[in-house]
C-alpha cells in the first residue's frame, strides 16, 4: 500500500517537474491567477444583477450561492463561470507549488498534503456548481463546507511555506493570513447556532435576517481569497 502510494506521489513530483510544464507555468501561471478573479467577478456582478431584476439582492440578505438558484440565467451564469474558473485556475495552482516546493526540493511532502486540499477544493467547488442550494441543499451544503474549509487551509499552508522561503516577501504570507482569518471568522459565526442544536442546512437556505452578519463574512471570505489569488498572480508575473 505504502510503495502504491509512493509511487502516486512520485508521478505527481515528477509532472511538477517536467521541464516544458515549467516553462509553460512560470509563463502563464500569474495570468491564470489574474484571468480566474476577472471571471469570479464578472459573475457575481453580471449575476447578481440579473438575480436583483426579480429580487433584490445584497451582501447581508443573501448568500453567494443564491445567485446559483436565481432567476433571468443567474444560475446559468453562476455554474459555468464557476466551472471556467477551476479550469483557468489550474496553471496558477501549480505554478504556486513548484515556486515554494518543487523548484528548490524542499518540502515536497507539505506539497502533496497541499494539493490533496487543494483537489478537495476543486472537489467543492464543482458541487457547488452542479447542485444548487434550492434543488439539492444537502449535497449544495456539503460542497460548500468543503470549499471553504479546503481554501482556508489552503491559504493557510501557502502562507506558512511562504514564511519559510527567503525568496518570497514576508507580505506576500500576510495576505494569505489576513484571508485565512476571515474565512476562519465566516465560519465560526455558525457556531453559536450549532451549539444551540440548529441545522446548517437549514440555516443556509433560509432568508432570516437572523443570518445576516453570516452572509456579510461569507461575501468578505470570497473577496479575500479573490484578492489572495488576484495579488499573487500579479507577484507572478513581476518575478518570473
Amino acid at each position: 500500500m505504502n510503495k502504491e502510494k509512493n509511487q502516486e506521489r512520485n508521478k505527481i513530483l515528477n509532472l511538477l517537474k517536467n521541464e516544458r510544464l515549467n516553462r509553460f507555468l512560470e509563463k502563464f501561471g500569474g495570468y491564470s491567477a489574474v484571468l480566474s478573479v476577472i471571471i469570479i467577478a464578472i459573475m457575481l456582478i453580471v449575476g447578481t444583477t440579473l438575480y436583483s431584476i426579480t429580487e433584490p439582492m445584497n451582501m447581508f440578505t443573501h448568500w453567494i450561492s443564491n445567485i446559483g438558484a436565481g432567476y433571468n440565467g443567474s444560475s446559468q451564469i453562476f455554474s459555468v463561470l464557476l466551472i471556467t474558473t477551476i479550469i483557468v485556475e489550474i496553471p496558477f495552482i501549480f505554478d504556486l507549488i513548484r515556486r515554494l516546493f518543487i523548484k528548490n526540493n524542499e518540502k515536497e511532502r507539505l506539497s502533496l498534503i497541499i494539493f490533496s486540499i487543494l483537489i478537495i477544493v476543486i472537489i467543492g467547488i464543482l458541487g457547488i456548481s452542479f447542485f444548487n442550494l434550492k434543488a439539492f441543499p444537502i449535497l449544495h451544503v456539503i460542497s460548500a463546507i468543503s470549499f471553504f474549509i479546503g481554501s482556508m487551509l489552503m491559504m493557510l499552508s501557502f502562507s506558512i511555506a511562504i514564511i519559510q522561503n527567503p525568496k518570497f516577501p514576508i507580505y506576500q504570507a500576510l495576505v494569505g493570513f489576513v484571508a485565512s482569518f476571515i474565512f476562519l471568522v465566516f465560519l465560526s459565526t455558525f457556531m453559536p447556532y450549532l451549539i444551540e442544536g440548529r441545522n446548517l442546512v437549514n440555516i443556509i437556505i433560509s432568508m432570516s435576517s437572523e443570518y445576516n452578519i453570516n452572509r456579510f463574512w461569507e461575501w468578505l471570505s470570497v473577496f479575500g481569497l479573490m484578492f489572495w489569488t488576484f495579488e499573487t498572480g500579479i507577484y507572478f508575473l513581476k518575478h518570473k
